[in-house]
C-alpha cells in the first residue's frame, strides 16, 4: 500500500520525529518492479540537507588550509655521462683516467665542488617570501659574518631600515642608501620597491659549509652502467631546484676537468725537466762515442771483411762465450735451488713444492712425472678427507704413499738431476775458460766501443720515449 504523505515538517518550520511503530514498518511495501521510491530519497536529503552542506563546506575548507600549510615538494633530474678514456691504439691522444668510475660520484659531494655552488645560489640564504628575491639579489657574505635569524624592517617612505636578530643579540639601524649589516659581515644594499615599503621582511643565515651539508642530504646520486650519473634534488621551489641542479653540473664538470688539467700539467712539466736531462746525458753519451773513435781511427780494428750473406749466421767469439756464460750460470743457480729444497726436506720441512720453481726440473721428464703423481695424490686426499676420516684405510694408504713420495722417490730423482748437472757444469766450464782466452786476444778497445755503442742507443731511446710522453701530454692538455 502507498505510504501516506504527510505534511512537510521543513516546510511547516517545525522539525518532529517520533519512533517508529512495528505497524509502520509492516505495512511499508516496495514499490512495483522493485524500483526506487525517489520521494522517500528526496524527503531524507530535505530533513539532513544543513548537515550534508556542512560536512561539505568542511572538508571543502580542509582541503584548502591543507594546500596552505603544507609545501609542495618538487624533483629535478640530470644525467652526466662520464667518458672512459680510449685505452686502445686508435683515437685521438687523450690522458689517462683521473679517477674510478665510483670515485667521480665522491668527487660530486666534495665542499671543493658543492661551496662554489653554495656561494653563487645563494643557498645559504632563506627568506619566506618569493617576492622579496628582488631585494637579496644582491645579497653577499664577508669572509667573517654572523649567522642566524634577521628582521629587516622597511620605513613607509622606503629610505631607512632597522635590522634586526631575533635573538635580541645585534641592533642596527640606518638609511637604506647606506649598506645594511655591515657590522655582523652582510655586503647588502638592498633597493626596495615601493610595495615593500613599510614591511618587515624575515630572512635566515647559515654558514655555507652549514648549506652544502643541507645540499648534500637533499641531492641523490646513482651510478648506472659505470658511466651514467643521475643526480635528482628535491626542493619546494622547482624553478630554483633547477637553477641550482644546473650550476653544480657545470661547477662539477669545471672541476673534473681542471683536475685532469692540473694533472696533465704536472705530468707536462716532469716530462721537460726529464727529456732535458736525458738530451744531456745522449749528447755526453754521443761526444765520449765520436771521441773514442777519433782516436782509435788510425789503428788496426776488429773488423774483418765478411762475404755477403754470412753476417748474420755465422757466431761470434762474444755471443757463444755469453751464451756458454748464461747457461753455466743457469746450471749452477738450479743445482743449488735443488740442494737446498733437498737440505729443507731432509730437515723435516715440506719443500716438495719449491721444486716446480726450479728451470731444470721442467727438463727432466721423470722427476716431473713424480711431481704430477704427488700433486694428484695430495688431490685425491684432499677429495677423500671431505667422505672419510683419518682412520680409513684408503685414507692412511694415500698418505703413506704421499710420504713415500716426499721422503724418498722425489728426493732420488732430484739428487741424479743434480749429479747430471754437474756433469754439464764441469763440461761448460771448459768452453768458458776456452772462449775466456779467445776474449782476451781481443783489443779492449773492441769492447770499450762496443759499450759505448749500448750507452748511445740506450740514451737514445730513453730519450725518444719520454719525448713522445711530453708530446702526448702536452695533446692531452691541450
Amino acid at each position: 500500500m502507498p505510504i501516506p504523505q504527510g505534511p512537510d515538517p521543513v516546510t511547516q518550520g517545525v522539525l518532529t520525529s517520533a519512533p517508529a511503530t512495528a505497524a509502520d514498518l509492516t505495512t511499508y511495501t516496495q514499490p512495483p518492479g522493485g524500483a526506487p521510491d525517489f520521494t522517500r530519497v528526496i524527503s531524507s536529503l530535505r530533513r539532513f540537507r544543513w548537515t550534508i552542506l556542512g560536512l561539505t563546506l568542511l572538508g571543502l575548507g580542509g582541503g584548502i588550509a591543507g594546500t596552505r600549510v603544507i609545501k609542495p615538494n618538487y624533483s629535478v633530474q640530470a644525467t652526466i655521462w662520464i667518458e672512459t678514456p680510449n685505452k686502445g691504439k686508435s683515437g685521438p691522444i687523450q690522458g689517462e683516467e683521473l679517477l674510478e668510475s665510483k670515485a667521480w660520484v665522491e668527487l660530486l659531494t666534495t665542499f671543493k665542488v658543492l661551496d662554489p655552488v653554495v656561494q653563487r645560489r645563494k643557498l645559504y640564504l632563506d627568506y619566506a617570501e618569493k617576492s622579496d628575491s628582488t631585494l637579496f639579489r644582491a645579497f653577499d657574505l664577508t669572509t667573517r659574518f654572523l649567522p642566524g635569524q634577521f628582521e629587516l624592517s622597511i620605513s613607509k617612505d622606503g629610505k631607512s631600515y632597522r635590522l634586526v636578530q631575533r635573538n635580541g643579540v645585534y641592533t642596527e639601524a640606518g638609511s637604506l642608501a647606506d649598506s645594511v649589516g655591515r657590522q655582523v659581515g652582510f655586503r647588502w644594499a638592498p633597493r626596495p620597491t615601493r610595495a615593500q615599503w613599510g614591511r618587515t621582511v624575515k630572512f635566515d643565515i647559515v654558514t655555507p659549509r652549514e648549506a652544502s651539508g643541507q645540499l648534500i642530504k637533499s641531492l641523490t646520486t646513482k651510478l648506472k652502467e659505470g658511466n651514467f650519473l643521475v643526480l635528482q634534488l628535491q626542493d619546494d621551489n622547482p624553478e630554483a631546484a633547477a637553477a641550482t641542479l644546473n650550476t653544480l653540473i657545470q661547477r662539477y664538470v669545471d672541476e673534473a676537468a681542471d683536475q685532469k688539467r692540473r694533472k696533465l700539467t704536472l705530468l707536462a712539466a716532469v716530462l721537460d725537466t726529464q727529456v732535458i736531462d736525458q738530451a744531456e746525458r745522449l749528447k755526453s753519451a754521443e761526444e765520449a762515442l765520436e771521441s773514442f773513435r777519433v782516436g782509435t781511427v788510425t789503428l788496426p780494428r776488429e773488423d774483418a771483411p765478411v762475404a755477403a750473406g754470412l753476417q748474420f749466421t755465422q757466431p761470434t767469439v762474444y755471443s757463444e762465450y755469453f751464451k756458454q756464460r748464461t747457461v753455466l750460470d743457469s746450471l749452477r743457480r738450479d743445482q743449488r735451488d735443488i740442494e737446498e729444497v733437498l737440505k729443507r726436506n731432509r730437515a723435516g720441512e715440506i719443500a716438495v713444492d719449491a721444486f716446480n720453481t726450479i728451470g731444470a726440473i721442467r727438463q727432466a721428464p721423470d722427476l716431473q712425472k713424480v711431481l704430477g703423481e704427488l700433486s694428484t695424490a695430495e688431490a685425491d686426499l684432499r677429495t677423500m678427507l671431505t667422505k672419510y676420516t683419518e682412520e680409513y684405510d684408503g685414507v692412511r694408504r694415500l698418505r703413506d704413499r704421499i710420504q713415500l713420495l716426499r721422503t724418498q722417490t722425489i728426493p732420488l730423482y732430484a739428487e741424479a738431476l743434480v749429479r747430471q748437472l754437474q756433469d754439464r757444469q764441469n763440461e761448460l766450464s771448459s768452453r768458458v775458460s776456452l772462449s775466456s782466452r779467445e776474449l782476451q786476444s781481443i783489443p779492449v778497445r773492441s769492447q770499450n766501443e762496443s759499450r759505448l755503442k749500448r750507452a748511445v742507443d740506450q740514451a737514445d731511446i730513453l730519450y725518444r720515449s719520454l719525448e713522445a710522453s711530453r708530446q702526448q701530454a702536452r695533446l692531452a692538455e691541450a
